[in-house]
């Protein structure tokens, strides 16, 4: 069974802040969080949540040598950035979907 615990704090982790499920778009794998049971938030993986540039989340810095993004080329780090910002944009979507859909299903009770 999958936790939606955070293994880092320990709180509780939406699927829409889980850095399995953005690994997932980043990899196009839907079948990736049904095969990794642990769930983190994305704040909580410094590696990936550094290559997210965007003004809605704050900026992360990976400060151990071997997972740093100042070890790869600039270029590199840009296809980083982008790919990780727009999954990140992908999950903030998917949230706001269903938050209307709630919302909705409230309004029709």
């Amino acid at each position: 069974m999958v936790t939606t615990v955070c293994d880092r704090c320990k709180k509780h982790v939406a699927l829409t802040d889980d850095v399995i499920e953005l690994q997932s778009i980043i990899q196009n794998d839907q079948h990736l969080p049904f095969t990794i049971k642990k769930c983190r938030h994305i704040r909580c993986s410094p590696s990936s949540a550094q290559w997210i540039i965007h003004p809605d989340f704050d900026l992360i810095t990976d400060s151990r040598p071997k997972y740093n993004k100042k070890q790869y080329p600039l270029e590199q780090q840009k296809t980083f950035e982008k790919q990780y910002t727009n999954a990140w944009l992908e999950l903030k979507l998917k949230q706001h979907k269903e938050s209307k859909n709630q919302r909705i299903q409230l309004l029709t009770c």
